[in-house]
């Protein structure tokens, strides 16, 4: 069972809203984490899509988006595309 508070639309308001003096981390499934530090927000890893937590056409608030690596988990193209549109 998905936990709706952490899941599509929902997510990315909690995002938003988030009051990040100290950093805050969610986990976005796979190796994929969404980090908030004051203002700025960024995704690491970012695997989204039909079946994640959220559609990454959705995300409007990424400052930075960052891969560890060019492996097609961690360097998602069909995410990153839909991300920096």
């Amino acid at each position: 069972m998905k936990d709706t508070a952490n899941y599509g639309e929902r997510l990315l308001a909690r995002i938003e809203g988030a009051d990040a003096v100290p950093p805050h981390l969610w986990w976005l499934g796979h190796a994929g984490f969404a980090i908030k530090h004051f203002d700025i927000v960024f995704y690491l890893n970012p695997l989204l899509g039909a079946g994640a937590v959220m559609e990454a056409a959705l995300v409007r608030h990424a400052d930075m988006i960052l891969t560890t690596h060019a492996s097609p988990f961690h360097m998602h193209a069909a995410t990153l595309l839909a991300m920096l549109q």
